[in-house]
């Protein structure tokens, strides 16, 4: 039997924590290809030309983001520097989508007030974070504790868990968030990789638009799981900041 480098080379140490963040960034890609089909009925055939030429810019590295199939899409790189430049990757996509949605012209009809694309992009938005909770809720107990937590359960602590396995990578080092305040019935932090946090926004516009569709589906999920918490982003000068409330 012949052997080829390939099969030579060392298999990468893959670990639970790879397999959450993988997942992670495959919601994440989806959440942008529900958006884009939210906003699809709002504008014209210029629109579909400029997504196409950025869909197909990025369409060889998305190739390898596909579900749970991680050992599959994987190179000969180490694991951890495969997943941060696919992570990258889908934030570049990100980025020129919502700059693309910000500067593109909506149409709208005479009794139209010209923000009915947004409401159908939060909608979206909100659809998705709650799908994710459902999910959460309807796995196996032991696909609860495997996979970061408590999901469903009525605290602050098990909405935090939740969150940061579900949608935010399961590592803080992937998607990192500063807790400020966290007691029995109250949690808040800075979600660091918000869009106002990255330089790579061409405008304002397009990352306050990023921000708020995020927000929206956190609170989805939030919601979702924990149905008597109220959940707000609030805008600071220099960072944003998720707080929630769980009302007993």
């Amino acid at each position: 039997m012949s052997l080829t480098p390939s099969a030579l080379a060392p298999t990468p140490h893959i670990g639970p924590s790879h397999h959450l963040f993988y997942a992670s960034l495959f919601r994440r890609e989806e959440w942008l290809h529900r958006l884009t089909r939210a906003f699809e009925p709002w504008v014209d055939r210029t629109w579909a030309e400029a997504r196409a030429r950025l869909e197909g810019s990025f369409k060889r590295r998305f190739a390898r983001l596909d579900g749970n199939r991680l050992e599959e899409m994987i190179d000969d790189r180490p694991v951890d520097s495969f997943l941060e430049s696919l992570s990258k990757d889908l934030e570049a996509y990100e980025h020129n989508l919502f700059d693309l949605i910000a500067a593109h012209h909506v149409r709208t009809s005479p009794d139209e007030d010209g923000s009915s694309w947004l409401r159908d992009l939060e909608e979206a938005s909100m659809l998705w974070g709650r799908q994710l909770a459902q999910e959460c809720l309807l796995a196996p107990a032991a696909d609860r504790i495997a996979h970061g937590g408590p999901y469903g359960t009525r605290t602050v602590f098990g909405l935090l868990e939740s969150i940061q396995s579900v949608w935010l990578g399961g590592n803080y080092a992937w998607r990192p968030i500063l807790v400020r305040r966290y007691t029995r019935e109250e949690l808040e932090f800075e979600p660091r990789a918000c869009a106002h946090c990255r330089p790579d926004f061409v405008s304002p516009r397009s990352a306050e638009l990023s921000c708020r569709m995020e927000a929206l589906l956190i609170r989805g999920f939030a919601r979702a799981l924990t149905p008597h918490v109220d959940h707000n982003r609030i805008r600071g000068a220099s960072y944003c900041m998720d707080r929630f409330i769980i009302n007993s």
